[in-house]
Parts: structure tokens; C-alpha cells; sequence
């Protein structure tokens, strides 16, 4: 399955105000209140579901060629869980069988016969075996193009790539799970072009790479010194050891960062986990940090050199080899911080955790505090997250959640 976005139409979910997907869960807090009676859900339910039975109808019939006007040429978005909910019980899964066409030649056909460059964005949703024939299909909307995520490209479809030229007005780049094996003989040939690739799209602010070339530190090392590239938001997933201080000694050439997301196995080696510190540290336009397993091997010292360099962040998730009450300390320069997640082996305690809120100034209104992986033995208690719960509510009008560590560490 993919998706795609046509600037002709809005958005199908918008065809009926009623919340029939998640699209359509808007923002209900300015709406005048309702009343309702069992009689008046039911009556509204059918009227809903006529609607989408109408809607899904009129797509139907003008794929087929049926109505005077081709419906399905102005879409800008299409899933099937509005379908879904229409069939009900009804629906059935269906898998292809081999004669059928597969989303390869589906998806060339649709993208060839749409109006050029009239697409903005593409993505691919599940597994389906695009391939070359699909890469070259979207260099018929290269000009309009803003959001591109690909998703299990082979080494065939990755080696085209770079015949698509630098692409004008695209603003984010999703890559992820492609199928190429590390040794394969085209595989270092395919990590340079595309490295080169995207090193050419001069107008990209969001990049993420999810397990896409088994080296995606390396790819990113090739890429983040680009001069031109200023990059506002950068997720990897499935960071590898192997290469990691490549990458994270070239990290902080994207100062222009305000998210970073990495997730990827602990850095055992002490000179790796100082590197990547280091690096962010020089990274101080961040808003958002989430440092997932990567940073289980952060010590207290760590946390107190990286959170100084960072006065603008906003959320910070993060993990570390054990934490007390003395690492509370170095959060308390960020005073910015709505949102602390610790999603390592810690042991706080109760008066530890009063200490450091009440520390907390005005900038840190909303302050949502979650710690994960606690302790057993912890002095934090059912009864003792009360205080703790009641001083975050009435300080910063705030929120607290705990959780012990389930492995029972």
C-alpha cells in the first residue's frame, strides 16, 4: 500500500465531519457541546456510513472508467480504513497470488498517469516490492514532490536513485528496511550514489533513515558535512557500533538541528559514548532529543556536560548505566524543559525527586516527568508518587509517571 497526496482535493476524511478515521480527530475543544441520545447516535451512524458508502462508491466507479468525471485523478490522500469501516464484518484479507500485477507495476502505472508534477508526496506503507520501474515513474513529479518515504527498496531500485536529479521543493526524506545485503557487490557503489543524492537536495529539512543500508552511520557520515544541507529534524534507527564514531563525529556540521531521534545497541567503548556527547553538545539549536539505548551507557558526568550546551530543548528522552538523585542536578540548567522521559536503571528516590521539582522555575510550566526502569527497592511508593504527583500538578501544572523495572533489576 502507498499513499499519496494531490493539492486538487482535501483530505478524503474531510468528505464527512463525523470521526470515521483518525484524520478526522481534529480538534473538537472549540465545538459547541452536543447532547446525544442512543436514538441519535444510531441515526447519525447510518448517515455516516451512507456517506463513506457513497464516497468509496464514486472512487470505484471512476477507476473503472464509469463516471463523467475522473474522481479517482483528484485525490490527496487515500487509505482504506474508511473502506475498512464500511465493510465491517464484511471485510475479507485478500493476498495476490502470483499472476496477479504486483505493486510495482500498479504504482508505475499510477504515477505515469497522473498530470505531471502535480504530486506532493509519495509513500510507501507496507511491503511491496517497488522496484526500479517505480523510481523512475516519480521523476514525472520531481518538480512537485515534498515528502518522499520509501520503504524495502532492492539494490536494484536503490542503484536509480541517483538518476533522479536534485529534487527543488522536497522537504523530507524517509528511508527505510531496504532488502540489500552488506555484501553484496553492488552495495558499496549504491551507499556512495545515494550518499551523493542526498547530499544534492538543497531544500530537505527532514531525513529519516530506519535500518535502511545496514551502515546507515556511515551513509550519514558521507551526507551531514554537506555545507548546503541544513538539515532541521534527523531520525536513524538501527544504529550500528560499526562506523558509530564516523557518524557522530561529523554530527554536530548539522547545527541547524532542533529534533534529534537515534536509536540503535549501547555503545560499550567509553571514547564512543565522550564522541557522541561531544557532538550533540554542539548542537545548540535542539528542541527535542530522543536518545534511545544508544545512550545506556551514559554516566552522571555525561549528563552534565551534554545538558549545559543545550539552553533551547524542550523534551529530552534518555537512558544512561545507573542514575541517583545526583544526576536530577544536571536538568535543572534546562529551563526550557517541558518533557524529561529517564528510560534507564536508576534509583531515585522520593525526596530526591521533591528537591528537583521544586527547583524547577516558571519556564518549565507543563513539566510531564516520566521514569521508567526504577528499582524495586526504591523508597517510591504507591503512597509516596502522591506528593510527588500533587507538588508537579499545583508548582507547573504538571505530570508524573513511574515504573519499576520489569526484569526486576
Amino acid at each position: 500500500m502507498y499513499a499519496v497526496h494531490h493539492p486538487l482535493i482535501s483530505n478524503t476524511s474531510l468528505y464527512n465531519s463525523s470521526p470515521q478515521s483518525r484524520g478526522d480527530f481534529i480538534n473538537r475543544k472549540t465545538a459547541a457541546p452536543r447532547r446525544f441520545t442512543l436514538g441519535s447516535l444510531r441515526s447519525e451512524g447510518a448517515a455516516v456510513r451512507r456517506k463513506w458508502c457513497g464516497m468509496w462508491r464514486s472512487i470505484t466507479l471512476s477507476a473503472l472508467g464509469r463516471t463523467s468525471l475522473p474522481y479517482y485523478n483528484y485525490i490527496r490522500y487515500l487509505d482504506l480504513e474508511g473502506l475498512q469501516k464500511v465493510l465491517g464484518g464484511d471485510s475479507r484479507h485478500v493476498y495476490p497470488k502470483s499472476g496477479i500485477r504486483n505493486a510495482e507495476v500498479d504504482s508505475e502505472k499510477f504515477l505515469n498517469e497522473l498530470r505531471p508534477n502535480t504530486l506532493d508526496s509519495f509513500e510507501v506503507l507496507i511491503l511491496s516490492n517497488l522496484g526500479p520501474r517505480t523510481v523512475r515513474a516519480l521523476s514525472s513529479h520531481w518538480n512537485s514532490l515534498t515528502e518522499l518515504k520509501l520503504l524495502s527498496l532492492g539494490i536494484e531500485a536503490i542503484a536509480e536513485l541517483h538518476l533522479l536529479t536534485a529534487p527543488p521543493a522536497l522537504k523530507v526524506l524517509t528511508l527505510q528496511h531496504s532488502t540489500v545485503g552488506v555484501y553484496e557487490e553492488a552495495y558499496s557503489r549504491s551507499l556512495n550514489r545515494v550518499a551523493d543524492w542526498i547530499r544534492s537536495f538543497k531544500a530537505l529539512q527532514r531525513l529519516e533513515l530506519i535500518r535502511f543500508m545496514k551502515d546507515d552511520a556511515l551513509l550519514l557520515a558521507k551526507v551531514l558535512p554537506e555545507e548546503s544541507l541544513r538539515l532541521s529534524s534527523l531520525s536513524v534507527e538501527g544504529c550500528r557500533t560499526h562506523d558509530a564514531i564516523l557518524f557522530h563525529e561529523i554530527l554536530h556540521h548539522q547545527s541547524s538541528l532542533q529534533y534529534l531521534y537515534l536509536e540503535g545497541h549501547k555503545i560499550d567503548q567509553p571514547e564512543h559514548n565522550g564522541s557522541l556527547v561531544r557532538s550533540i553538545s554542539q548542537l545548540n539549536s535542539l528542541r527535542e532529543l530522543e536518545l534511545e539505548h544508544i545512550s545506556d551507557g551514559f554516566t552522571t558526568d555525561h549528563l552534565k556536560t551534554l545538558t549545559p550546551c543545550l539552553p533551547h530543548l524542550e523534551r529530552l528522552r534518555i537512558s544512561g548505566e545507573y542514575f541517583r538523585d545526583d544526576a536530577l542536578d544536571a536538568f535543572l540548567c534546562l529551563h526550557r524543559l517541558q518533557s524529561l522521559i529517564i528510560d534507564g536503571p536508576n534509583s531515585f528516590t522520593t525526596q530526591g525527586l521533591l528537591s528537583f521539582i521544586t527547583q524547577l522555575g516558571p519556564g518549565n510550566r507543563g513539566f510531564a516527568l516520566s521514569i521508567f526502569k526504577s528499582a524495586n527497592g526504591t523508597d517510591i511508593t504507591e503512597e509516596a508518587q502522591k506528593p510527588i504527583r500533587e507538588l508537579l500538578e499545583s508548582k507547573l501544572d504538571g505530570a508524573f509517571l513511574f515504573e519499576t523495572d520489569p526484569e526486576g533489576n
